[in-house]
């Protein structure tokens, strides 16, 4: 690899959208990430690389290899950015710094592709629907704007491996290495609560006397918080939107309506609390006299990633005495998904600050991508 080279392009991509001293900001569909994939279409065919686009506007950039025929390999991450100057970017372009390398250095002997998801975030459309339509779990994702002139073709086919390069937080305290393999994912599952009382009323109503769906929500997310502080174990609870019914600002509101996710990496036991919210939301409402309503929205299992390139990773890893640390994933983004197509492995490379802006703040660039590179050298070889 070439690291004067990823640094250019590092430093290109950051001043799209910059914001601020060090930080860098282009959500989808905003014509600062319309900026940002053309210009990563542009250095892809500086390379020597094929871009297409599928339905959903996942941009693919690939390199057929000696045996076209064969599943390729794949890289992927996304471009938007919501805070730092590397967030992000970094992952894109550290895979096509590997494909660049690869064409350079070796001879492919099958294709590599590497696949910048379009929406990350949830403007202007649900976040991984393009993930989800590549996977098959939607056959066909939203249109996009017209505004977007590209050419949009099928999604991936069957994929020999998947790798997915992240940016983590900060290392644990007392933990020095500054690299993971994620090896599982937590399971999730997803509620939606309702609280609901009479209409409130204006006025010099005493508080008292008040049925308020507001304060019994917080009460609630409260004691939530607070039982979860007790487990100290892996589970995790996120409160996440939130309805206000009427949206009055002089009147109580008649209904509140919370979404909130379970997390645990042991499916039996994140069944177990889901069991608990619901009934810690149960018992509020009976407290403040009022309604309340629980609807399961979605559940989504742990999985474990693939055994086969987790080992390939340590070997790299290993090969070139870098401290690595195992980890359990608490995202649920594109490579849940895209594991659900074939072997699929997650490195994470950790900020050492705790900053999302500067630069110095972000991991060893170099180890990074020799890590990535190496790893796909040892699946052509292996798989």
């Amino acid at each position: 690899m070439k690291l004067e080279r990823l640094k250019q392009r590092l430093g290109e991509m950051a001043d799209i959208g910059k914001v601020q001293q060090d930080g860098t900001s282009s959500l989808s569909l905003m014509n600062e990430e319309i900026e940002a994939r053309v210009l990563f279409m542009k250095w892809v065919g500086e390379v020597g690389g094929k871009v297409r686009i599928d339905d959903s506007g996942n941009i693919h950039a690939r390199i057929e290899g000696s045996n076209p025929d064969k599943a390729p390999i794949v890289l992927g991450s996304h471009l938007e950015r919501k805070t730092g100057t590397f967030c992000d970017a970094l992952s894109m372009l550290a895979g096509l710094e590997v494909l660049e390398s690869l064409k350079e250095e070796v001879e492919l002997s099958q294709p590599f592709e590497v696949v910048l998801f379009m929406n990350e975030t949830e403007t202007p459309y649900p976040a991984m629907v393009p993930r989800e339509t590549v996977s098959g779990i939607f056959s066909k994702g939203l249109e996009q704007p017209v505004r977007i002139d590209f050419h949009r073709k099928k999604a991936v086919e069957e994929v020999e491996a998947f790798i997915s390069l992240h940016i983590g937080p900060k290392p644990v305290p007392g933990e020095a290495a500054p690299f993971d393999i994620v090896t599982s994912v937590q399971g999730t599952s997803w509620h939606s609560v309702e609280f609901i009382s009479l209409p409130g009323r204006k006025g010099m109503v005493p508080v008292s006397s008040r049925k308020d769906p507001l304060v019994t929500a917080v009460k609630a997310v409260k004691r939530i918080k607070q039982w979860i502080s007790g487990l100290e174990d892996e589970t995790i609870v996120t409160f996440g939107k939130i309805h206000k019914v009427p949206g009055a600002t002089d009147r109580s509101p008649c209904s509140i309506t919370f979404s909130l996710d379970v997390k645990h990496p042991v499916e039996a036991v994140l069944r177990q609390r889901m069991v608990h919210v619901e009934e810690i939301i149960r018992n509020v409402a009976e407290e403040d006299a009022v309604e309340s309503v629980w609807e399961d929205v979605s559940f989504l299992p742990p999985v474990a990633f693939s055994e086969t390139l987790i080992s390939l990773v340590k070997e790299s890893y290993n090969d070139r005495g870098i401290d690595y640390r195992e980890s359990v994933g608490s995202s649920i983004h594109d490579t849940y998904i895209w594991n659900q197509m074939d072997k699929t492995v997650v490195v994470s490379a950790s900020i050492l600050s705790g900053e999302y802006k500067k630069k110095e703040d972000w991991c060893d660039i170099e180890k990074t991508v020799v890590v990535i590179e190496d790893t796909v050298k040892k699946i052509m070889r292996c798989l």
